[in-house]
């Protein structure tokens, strides 16, 4: 009875060691979706979240609204979208995981979730002031006209075509930039942007009554910074004035190096406005100048041109007092990145070739694989939300960036190749861990058999 307790304590050790060895499967986390409020007025707008330990692209879509981006990525952390409802009512976002997977199993993550708002009509003061207006508007005119049909004669015809002059503007236009806002007859005060190479604007506009006379076209000699232009439209009894503030940009009074490239530090008053940043002020060669921050990282951009003409934002360290980077935002399947300057120590690395490559509809400098098999690879140098600089590896045809992991791709062909000669060592294993059991259950119930042969076949010993 012992020798059999032995021989099954044994087996279940076994076991146990068998199921410690085999790996099991982990279930795939899953990834939350959730508004900012429960509730918002018509003409507000709310964000939703999407986040976990997930990596991959999510899909949006929205009913009774408008979204700022219909896919985000998500890498461990949270992104968020911002709705505007299109009226009163119930705004739904649906998420759905469309190519995303467990950050630390790499299982798939599938499925959707819903998050929905009430869009709640702000009638505030809408109904009664509009009914008081018109009530007074109607009774005063009615009350004005009456008097002046019964009580006053006709007014000159003459005076009368004098004053339905119109003193509006058909069209305006510049030589040079853009109207801020664009044209309105309506509207008539504009800026318009220049770039300091610009010496002078032309100025066009057009009546739009015939009866009126324009005056303020033409060509103007600019300065730099603020140059006002007037555009006025005349009739014999009134005119209307419209305003050009054309900003010319000031020449550069402090520069910096970055490399051989020479740049000159801009205002920001015709660069493109980033989000997440804040204008800073800051002093270079004891001058001020004003750079843009980011909120969340303290990332420093100066607003700069080199000595082509072209203008980007530069990364700036204000402990080193140097130009790091070139910093050129850009959006890459449904996540915001950065060109940034690759160090010439990185150009050359064996087995690549540096150069152009497109990724997406983006042409940046990356790196192509010499081997040919691998022609729908490359490797782009970009910065992350987070401001982490790092490689990343691009396939073409499946249309997918993620972080480069340092280890070269593979053809279908050879990993299918490896996928057997893995599948076969496995085998094996199994194998011999069954035939090292088996082995090891025999070698005892041998022993076990020995040993009560010995024990049976010893003489008995007569102690009287």
């Amino acid at each position: 009875m012992k020798n059999i307790k032995r021989i099954a304590v044994a087996a279940i050790a076994v076991v146990v060691s068998l199921t410690l060895i085999i790996p099991t499967t982990i279930q795939a986390a899953g990834f939350s979706v959730y508004a900012s409020t429960g509730s918002v007025n018509v003409g507000s707008s709310f964000t939703v979240s999407v986040g976990g330990s997930v990596t991959g692209r999510f899909d949006l879509a929205v009913s009774n609204g408008t979204l700022s981006t219909t896919s985000v990525w998500v890498e461990d952390n949270t992104q968020s979208v911002t709705v505007t409802p299109s009226g009163a009512g119930t705004t739904t976002v649906t998420v759905t995981a469309t190519d995303v997977s467990d950050s630390s199993t790499f299982e798939p993550v599938t499925g959707s979730q819903s998050v929905s708002v009430s869009v709640v009509a702000n009638n505030s003061g809408g109904s009664s002031g509009g009914s008081s207006g018109g009530s007074s508007g109607g009774s005063s005119g009615g009350n004005s006209g009456g008097a002046t049909d019964n009580n006053q004669t006709a007014e000159d015809p003459t005076k009368e075509e004098e004053e339905t002059v119109n003193v509006d503007l058909a069209s305006l236009s510049v030589s040079s930039g853009e109207l801020s806002p664009a044209f309105a007859a309506g509207t008539t005060n504009y800026t318009v942007e220049l770039t300091n190479d610009i010496k002078e604007l032309t100025v066009e506009a057009t009546a739009a009554d015939a009866a009126a006379s324009v005056s303020g076209t033409g060509k103007k000699e600019l300065k730099e910074g603020e140059n006002k232009i007037e555009v006025t439209v005349t009739s014999k009894e009134q005119s209307k004035v419209y305003t050009i503030n054309a900003y010319v940009e000031k020449t550069p009074e402090v520069y910096l190096n970055l490399g051989s490239n020479k740049l000159g530090i801009l205002t920001l008053k015709s660069a493109p406005k980033l989000e997440g940043f804040e204008e800073y002020k800051l002093t270079i060669d004891g001058n001020e100048v004003t750079a843009q921050k980011k909120i969340s990282t303290g990332l420093i951009l100066l607003y700069m041109v080199d000595e082509k003409g072209e203008r980007n934002y530069y990364i700036y360290d204000e402990k080193t007092k140097e130009v790091t980077s070139i910093y050129i935002p850009t959006a890459l399947f449904g996540k915001n990145y950065a060109i940034i300057t690759i160090p010439e120590e990185m150009q050359k690395m064996e087995g690549y070739k540096f150069g152009k490559v497109t990724v997406g509809e983006t042409e940046l400098e990356g790196w192509t694989f010499e081997n040919t098999k691998f022609k729908n690879y490359k490797l782009v140098y970009l910065m992350d939300e987070n401001d982490v600089m790092k490689l990343y590896q691009y396939e073409s045809e499946s249309q997918t960036l993620q972080p480069f992991s340092g280890a070269a791709p593979i053809t279908q062909e050879e990993y299918e190749s490896l996928k057997s000669d893995a599948d076969m060592k496995n085998i094996l294993l199994y194998s011999t861990i069954g035939l090292g059991v088996a082995t090891a259950g025999l070698l005892v119930a041998l022993l076990l058999m020995k040993k009560k042969s010995i024990t049976s076949s010893r003489p008995k010993i007569n102690k009287e």
